[in-house]
């Protein structure tokens, strides 16, 4: 520990001495005016905002128009301070602030809610392009103005207008995308146009992008794990050891079609009248192709030759003679949506301000998915029949399996239809707002702002299913299938960053072909009452905010208010009850069968007062100290407020609900910030937050007594809860300068650098049933990105790093799932042809780093993928 601060003082020092240097050649020479375009004005316009904020805020603002530093949202907001990505399929998709995961932050686009599809109240940033946004900006410490819902942060994500331009702009650009793992290249463009009329009183901007590619994704699954099984015991001293449920290699080809438009319509006929029209579409195409292999499934039903466990109570070898494998194939289409659109005006005089709008953001999703599968065996597991070994003592995150039985082509075993789904998601808010300000002539305040804002927010999910069944139902023989259908497994590379002995090829079939065939398009699909959802939930908010000036021997700017906040929420859901008792099914034991699902509808209200102050102190022409507290709130994910729950008749004897009386998350949050400006591109930040949570919401699973026909049984019910909170803490330290005073041609170039550390205290004192930590917190996050710009050649290296966090909470077994910690190096160049003609070339995760998560310990392996590297190779032109 002593070493570890000797060395965190060495560093600091270091780089307070560096900064002293540039000052203090500042002073003692010329100062070198720094060409402000590129890079070196995006980092100049964000350090200054940052400076001169009355909160602590920071932001990212675009080199240029239509030209964001990072081609994902998510991987530019993972270069802030505090500020972390999870990913899907190798792309950025939700981010976490300050160790608080994506539902805990509210995302806004111009200030608006931008709706989710997906059930909670976080935003996948992979459905914007990055080509229509003009700057990023996170905000973590609240105003009253500020819409609630962020006990993280705040993402806003602004968009530009014509008026910020002069007269007419044209920018476009097209890419060339390419995939290591799929071997494949696809197309990347987009347009920007915006012209202003009437002496730029009138202006409009419209923007357009498009991409078209192909992913790929290897895969190895274990699905959890189950508790040991007695025949498994026999070789095993330790009862308490598990074993994995599943072992699934997995490869999917996945199309991706995304098209973005933003358009709008900007008029100022005078400096005190403006209206301001705007509409955003995003659609997000997915359509995936899965092969995976089911090895026998470890739920029984064969015999045991040989076991062996490890320290960790995990079944690290195990013979088996199977029952049976199977492959299977499934074709999944997702689509989701995004449409928002705005009215908003402003009339103002000398000293006051009126702001109105109405807008109204409506997402959807649509997830379908066929799944077949192919008996590759199918027999009772009799010793010595379909032997297969699974060793994990040479590698836990992939065992060698040896298999004695073929899987590498059908002879004619069963196939037959797994399940149909459709889910259809619908979210949806429309909301109204007036904000009033008031300029004042006062030694203390500047100004005062008052406003209310109402909206409505509806929530609906829709679940179809054919259940898992066979196509001899249907009157198709199970053991037919045309001659094409099987199809020669679609890589020879699977899997090949790993070594060892396990299957790389399998049986695998053409999903279109056997989607034809057995014309699954016409097999209909029931309405799935147990996961209907209907929430709606209406929000009037109030606020009060002041600004002040105190011109004291040192300068504060700042800010306090209030906002009051009330909540009613109405949910309609299925439930059933058990009519009958089952006692044929499994000899010797007995289950409930429920009935018909009937409607049930249930409400909540709540209302909170909402607190901040913030205070940015000058301490002198170059350092502030920037002080805030706040009282801050998240609501629960929507999808969680639905009273409905599955239950299933048989032995699972589990129920899973909603709750609709839950609770939001409440915090009192302190920070402070010491920001040395010591040029304007350099600075050094030192940044210290506390979060009193008083309450979390957590997945729980109690045993409750269930009553038919004069015999009470005890089920499993699963379904989110209230639960006492606790603290979350850390720091960040940001640095980063332009290296002006080094000779030529070093003198164009810098760094930006940071770290934060996060800590919590949930689940730790024990009072949660299930004892874990906050979803989506790391302890540590890294960003180090050197960059390089002239007026003819930049280029940017960055490697961010993020430590391990939980990425699932317990499932109703008791399991935690965690994702290990990331690293991953990026890089992009571009080359100016002349003033309207640049090249691009960018990489993404160029060490080709996987993903892997695990259960619990890291020995117990859950999942691990890799997606391969990107490339973008583009031209630009600006006119």
């Amino acid at each position: 520990m002593k070493h570890k601060n000797k060395i965190s003082m060495a560093v600091l020092a270091a780089l307070t001495s560096f900064g002293n240097a540039i000052a203090d050649e500042t002073q003692s020479s010329p100062i070198e005016v720094i060409q402000v375009s590129g890079i070196y004005k995006s980092m100049s316009k964000s350090l200054s905002e940052k400076r001169y904020a009355d909160s602590i805020v920071d932001t990212i603002n675009a080199d240029d128009i239509g030209k964001f530093p990072d081609e994902n949202l998510a991987e530019s907001l993972q270069r802030i301070t505090g500020v972390s990505i999870s990913r899907q399929d190798g792309e950025g998709q939700q981010v976490s602030i300050r160790g608080l995961g994506p539902s805990f932050n509210k995302v806004t686009l111009n200030g608006r809610t931008a709706t989710s599809g997906t059930g909670s109240r976080s935003f996948s940033f992979d459905l914007l392009a990055s080509e229509l946004v003009s700057s990023l900006e996170v905000v973590k410490s609240p105003t009253a103005d500020l819409d609630e819902g962020g006990l993280g942060g705040t993402i806003n994500v602004n968009t530009a207008k014509p008026l910020d331009y002069d007269g007419f702009k044209f920018v476009a650009s097209a890419k060339g995308v390419y995939n290591d793992l799929s071997d494949d290249w696809g197309p990347q463009t987009s347009a920007l146009i915006s012209n202003t009329f009437a002496d730029n009183t009138l202006g409009f901007l419209g923007s357009v992008a498009f991409s078209d590619r192909n992913l790929r994704n290897d895969g190895y699954n274990q699905n959890g794990y189950v508790n040991l099984l007695p025949d498994i015991g026999d070789y095993i001293n330790n009862s308490d050891s598990i074993y994995p449920l599943n072992t699934v290699p997995d490869l999917t080809l996945q199309n991706r079609k995304k098209m973005n438009f933003y358009g709008v319509v900007q008029w100022q006929p005078s400096d005190s009248f403006e209206l301001v029209f705007d509409v955003l579409k995003a659609d997000f195409d997915k359509e995936s192709d899965q092969y995976l292999l089911a090895l026998p499934p470890l739920r029984g039903g064969f015999v045991v030759n040989d076991a062996q466990a490890d320290e960790f109570g995990s079944i690290n070898y195990l013979d088996i003679d199977s029952g049976f494998s199977n492959a299977n194939v499934s074709n999944k289409f997702d689509t989701s949506s995004l449409t928002m659109y705005s009215l908003n005006g402003t009339l103002s005089d000398d000293n006051w301000s009126l702001y109105s709008e109405v807008s109204h953001s409506n997402s959807k999703s649509d997830n379908k998915e066929t799944n077949g599968i192919i008996d590759i065996t199918r027999n009772p597991g009799t010793a010595g029949e379909n032997n297969i070994v699974f060793d994990w003592t040479e590698n836990y995150r992939i065992p060698t399996i040896i298999a004695d039985f073929p899987y590498e082509e059908y002879s004619g075993q069963i196939y037959r239809l797994g399940l149909l789904s459709d889910t259809a998601i619908n979210d949806e808010e429309t909301a109204a707002k007036f904000d009033f300000k008031l300029e004042l002539d006062n030694e203390y305040f500047s100004s005062i702002e008052t406003g209310v804002k109402y909206s409505e927010r509806t929530f609906e999910r829709e679940y179809y299913s054919t259940g898992n069944r066979s196509f001899a139902s249907s009157g198709v023989a199970e053991n037919v299938l045309p001659a094409d259908a099987e199809i020669p497994f679609p890589v020879d590379d699977f899997l090949s960053e790993e070594s060892g002995e396990f299957p790389r090829a399998w049986a695998v079939f053409d999903p279109a072909i056997l989607t034809r065939y057995f014309n699954i398009d016409s097999v209909e699909k029931e309405f799935d009452a147990s996961r209907y959802g209907l929430v709606q939930e209406n929000v009037f908010a109030a606020y009060f905010r002041a600004n002040y000036t105190l011109d004291t021997k040192y300068p504060v700017i700042g800010n306090f208010g209030l906002r009051y906040v009330t909540t009613d929420q109405a949910s309609v859901g299925y439930t059933s009850e058990p009519i009958a008792i089952d006692d044929t099914s499994r000899p010797g034991d007995l289950f409930f069968v429920f009935g018909a699902a009937e409607e049930q509808q249930q409400s909540n209200s709540y209302s909170e007062l909402l607190w901040n102050i913030n205070a940015n102190v000058s301490l002198n022409d170059d350092i502030n100290l920037k002080l805030a507290a706040a009282r801050v709130m998240s609501r629960a994910d929507i999808s969680a407020l639905s009273p409905g729950f599955s239950a299933v008749s048989g032995p699972n004897r589990r129920i899973t609900t909603g709750n609709p009386n839950l609770s939001p998350y409440l915090a009192n949050q302190f920070d402070v910030s010491f920001e040395w400006y010591f040029a304007e591109t350099g600075a050094l930040t030192l940044a210290a937050f506390y979060k009193d949570i008083e309450s979390v919401i957590e997945t729980k699973t109690l045993n409750v007594d269930l009553t038919c026909c004069g015999i009470t049984e005890s089920y499993e019910f699963t379904r989110p809860e209230n639960s006492p909170g606790g603290t979350l803490h850390g720091f960040e330290i940001g640095y980063q300068t332009v290296f002006s005073m080094l000779p030529a041609p070093f003198n164009k170039s810098g760094i930006q650098t940071n770290y934060t550390y996060v800590d919590s205290d949930i689940g730790d004192d024990g009072t949660s049933s299930e004892n874990h930590s906050l979803v989506g917190l790391s302890k540590h996050t890294a960003n180090l990105s050197f960059f390089y710009e002239d007026e003819t050649f930049g280029s940017r290296i960055s490697y961010n790093y993020r430590g391990d966090y939980l990425s699932q909470a317990p499932n109703a077994s008791g399991q935690s799932q965690y994702t290990e910690s990331h690293g991953q190096l990026d890089a992009s160049f571009s080359y100016n042809l002349n003033e309207r003609i640049s090249f691009t070339l960018d990489g993404i995760n160029l060490t080709n780093k996987d993903t892997y998560q695990y259960i619990d310990v890291k020995q117990h392996s859950d999942r691990l993928s890799y997606t391969g590297r990107r490339f973008f190779a583009g031209v630009r032109f600006v006119y």
